[in-house]
């Protein structure tokens, strides 16, 4: 009797588990972290887009269910990823390389600004100011909001030079919203120092073009784009989605949802592009401890 009940237990787990795989073999989460885009577009707009883009994926091949969660803690996301209660992520690819298994992340895709070319995020200064990087103290500095790169960026400069953070260099320390609010700030003497994306300093520059006369780039990091796409590495429709996606940009709706997202196409993302954050969080790190008590 003993046997009996245990062959029927083991044959109810199977069946269980074969239709929890099923379910989630035939869905689609994607976790979105949304901080960083808080000054792009409206959370509504970002989660009405992304779901519609979903499933306008999805419903070619066998994806019954298809949505997203949207995150402002990244560790929450991190923890849902692991415990597969989503099935791609995408953020800022720093807190990816800083929170994420990357045993568990399998090639993705990014929307990028421009085909085959990477942005970059920049230091900028008025040229009327002549300064160099070692040159802050003192100095009004501007960034961008949610942006942990463009935060860690300028201080690895200033850990480089004074060994101290940067709120201890700069004597005036502004968060804004939108990169090209700060380009208009820096550019009307409002601050004397600034991070951004390259990609909006050209947009701003191509509108007025005094702005490439007066500003100077003082050091820049290659990225691919502010957000990185990841799936799960056990997930399904990995594949299928990947040639899908890259069909998306050929369509017209497909371009106007892309432009949600301040984007243009659609690349190939692999797990290893985030080694370089890797090398630029370690490097970080190890400049952290020269820092002098502040």
């Amino acid at each position: 009797m003993t046997k009996v009940c245990s062959l029927f237990l083991s044959l109810f787990i199977s069946l269980v588990q074969a239709e929890q795989d099923t379910s989630s073999q035939s869905r689609l989460v994607i976790g979105f972290y949304y901080p960083p885009l808080s000054n792009v577009s409206s959370q509504a707009d970002i989660e009405i887009s992304l779901n519609y883009w979903m499933k306008e994926l999805t419903d070619k091949i066998d994806i019954k269910n298809s949505y997203s969660v949207i995150y402002d803690d990244i560790v929450s996301m991190k923890t849902a990823f692991d415990n597969r209660k989503i099935d791609m992520v995408i953020a800022p690819p720093l807190l990816l390389a800083i929170h994420f298994e990357r045993n568990l992340l399998s090639d993705g895709f990014v929307c990028v600004k421009e085909k085959n070319k990477k942005d970059h995020l920049v230091i900028i200064t008025n040229q009327k100011q002549k300064i160099a990087t070692t040159s802050f103290l003192g100095k009004r500095l501007l960034l961008p909001t949610n942006d942990l790169l463009a935060e860690l960026f300028i201080q690895t400069e200033t850990l480089k030079h004074y060994q101290h953070s940067y709120p201890r260099v700069f004597s005036q320390i502004s968060k804004v919203n939108s990169n090209q609010r700060i380009i208009l700030d820096l550019f009307f003497g409002r601050a004397d120092v600034a991070v951004v994306y390259q990609s909006t300093l050209n947009l701003m520059a191509e509108m007025n073009p005094q702005i490439t006369k007066k500003i100077t780039v003082l050091n820049s990091f290659a990225i691919k784009s502010r957000n990185y796409g990841y799936f799960h590495r056990d997930y399904h429709y990995q594949v299928q989605l990947k040639k899908l996606t890259h069909q998306f940009t050929s369509e017209i709706r497909g371009r106007q949802i892309l432009e949600v997202f301040q984007s243009s196409d659609i690349e190939t993302l692999y797990v290893d592009d985030l080694t370089k954050f890797d090398t630029f969080y370690k490097s970080y790190l190890k400049l952290k401890k020269t820092l002098v008590n502040d």
